[in-house]
């Protein structure tokens, strides 16, 4: 047998050594096959799906190599992603403890995910403590609706690891600069801020503002240079200078008030918990300082430890965490004392009065979010709480609040604590003479739900405006009208929520009867075309309640001049 030399020895060791380095270098730097086995296809359901393989263990302190495939839902328009040199760890403060893990993912390169714009980082929230799933979803897309910048994108997606299925989870842009994202930039020294409770809690880098001593974290950049520290705290300064003067034009010259108007309503009208504390973002733009963009619901509306929480339930007082005010701290404890900000403030909250109506029960807007979102996500909230196995009556954290036994006991505390929050924040604000529009005595008209009833044809503006008090108006396809009659479909406000007028068999919306009212009434009560909203009002002639041949024999006398 022929002996191999010392030098041969040591050339084979070293090359062996380096094949056990490269092999390990190979499986910390992308994931094996072993943990897991990948589906040659996959089915497109009711959803759309993120599915995650990883032979790492997923942790809070760094991203760990992963395979991650996005698979839009049955019918969607867009092609399944698949990237094997992603990555993925942990996400969030107190929900990265809870039993259902929130997650954020990396792609390897920019990917435009399910249309939501090109970029590498995403979220994925868990809604562990929010038993409804729903709360942060309203938010968003209420504050994009408002007209807020940068809401991060999001829709329902159900989640997999390594083929096992998690549960429900909201898909998310990261809250981040980048060009469909927080749009500024950090060359010019533009900056997105985080509001910390104490330094390096979020972000490793601080700093305090000089008048206010506001804590702020560096979000995004996170590293700034000491250029951008510099031009921060010359702005602040100068910022915080021109607040103290209450004076608006100064003001305006440093702070987007419109922003810090939209932003307190959103975040004063859920009452959300980590307002005071973190997730709540400010950023610098050419200057200007800009609140938002909202992030972080799932505590709030209510949902939250009246033991953790004693100021935020009122647990010395009333007990109901839908009154008081909760977010009226950093600059807004200067800004809410000034009389120009509270009339905007107020003026803004009236005319979002329908949105946020709209929340909880139907109006013009149609049906409530509430019951729409769980309508068109059903089938993935039920498999969270049945095959993923999350509890909807569960404690997993002691920030939450206990919970109803029921998921539809959930709702309806959600629904009813919405409903008492803006009905309590009109009245504490002197709003409610706008939110409650009533007809004088004797006028014949009823308002019904979001209907105005019992108004005849041919009817001019005027006389009807004349029934409800000189502070409402009437508006036509959102622009205010004071001449020519009033048309089904016409809304009226005196400034708070809007209602639609419904003229008795005026089901085509001229304010006239016609032979066309009679027609299209008659071919709904056969069947052949339907009626919807306020025209479906209009269609009961005889004002019983109910359509009927009746209604349609009734409207036909009238136009013969028979009744």
């Amino acid at each position: 047998m022929k002996r191999i030399s010392v030098y041969n020895y040591r050339r084979i060791l070293s090359a062996f050594l380096t094949l056990v380095m490269l092999a390990g270098f190979i499986q910390l730097s992308s994931p094996r096959a072993s943990a897991y086995t990948e589906p040659a296809s996959y089915e497109h359901t009711d959803i759309a799906c993120i599915y995650i393989y990883t032979d790492y263990t997923i942790n809070k302190d760094e991203y760990v190599a992963c395979k991650i495939v996005a698979v839009d839902e049955q019918g969607g328009q867009y092609q399944t992603i698949s990237d094997s040199l992603a990555s993925v760890k942990i996400r969030g403060n107190s929900t990265s403890s809870g039993a259902k893990k929130p997650y954020n993912f990396k792609f390897d390169s920019k990917t435009n995910l399910f249309g939501m714009g090109k970029a590498k980082k995403w979220c994925l929230l868990a809604n562990c403590y929010e038993k409804t799933l729903i709360r942060s979803k309203m938010v968003f897309d209420f504050a994009s609706e408002a007209g807020m910048d940068y809401v991060a994108d999001n829709r329902y997606v159900d989640v997999y690891l390594n083929g096992v299925y998690q549960g429900n989870y909201l898909l998310t842009e990261a809250v981040e600069i980048g060009s469909t994202r927080v749009d500024i930039d950090s060359d010019a020294n533009d900056v997105l801020l985080e509001l910390e409770p104490w330094e390096g809690y979020s972000n490793p880098v601080c700093y305090r503002t000089p008048k206010y001593g506001i804590l702020l974290g560096y979000n995004d950049p996170d590293d700034p240079t000491e250029a951008m520290k510099s031009a921060v705290n010359a702005f602040f300064t100068n910022a915080e200078t021109a607040l103290a003067t209450k004076n608006k034009t100064q003001i305006a010259q440093y702070f987007d008030i419109d922003s810090f108007v939209n932003t307190y309503i959103v975040q004063e009208f859920f009452k959300n918990v980590d307002f005071n504390t973190s997730s709540t973002r400010y950023y610098i733009k050419s200057g200007m300082l800009y609140a938002g963009p909202v992030w972080d619901f799932d505590l709030s509306a209510g949902n939250c430890s009246s033991t953790y929480y004693t100021y935020y339930n009122n647990v010395s007082t009333s007990g109901n965490s839908w009154e008081g005010l909760y977010c009226n701290h950093q600059w807004y404890t200067v800004l809410l004392t000034c009389t120009w900000f509270k009339t905007m403030l107020y003026e803004r909250y009236l005319e979002l009065q329908d949105m946020i109506i709209n929340f909880y029960e139907d109006n013009l807007l149609g049906k409530n979010r509430i019951d729409s979102l769980i309508a068109e996500n059903n089938m993935s909230f039920v498999r969270n709480y049945t095959q993923a196995g999350w509890s909807v009556n569960t404690v997993y954290s002691v920030l939450e609040r206990i919970p109803n036994s029921t998921y539809e006991g959930n709702v309806e505390y959600l629904r009813d604590w919405l409903k008492k929050r803006n009905l309590w924040l009109l009245q504490n604000w002197g709003l409610g003479d706008k939110y409650n529009l009533q007809p004088i005595s004797g006028s014949g008209y009823q308002i019904d739900g979001m209907f105005v009833k019992n108004v005849n044809a041919n009817t001019y503006c005027a006389e009807f405006l004349a029934k409800f008090g000189s502070n409402a108006w009437i508006e036509r396809d959102g622009i205010p009208t004071t001449s020519d009659i009033i048309r089904t479909g016409d809304c009226i406000t005196c400034g708070g929520p809007s209602y639609q007028i419904s003229v008795n068999g005026d089901v085509n919306g001229d304010g006239k009867l016609g032979i066309i009212d009679y027609i299209a009434l008659r071919l709904d009560i056969l069947g052949i075309a339907t009626l919807e909203g306020v025209y479906k009002t209009a269609a009961d002639f005889d004002g019983n309640g109910n359509i009927t041949v009746m209604d349609y024999i009734s409207l036909r006398l009238k136009l013969l001049g028979l009744i």
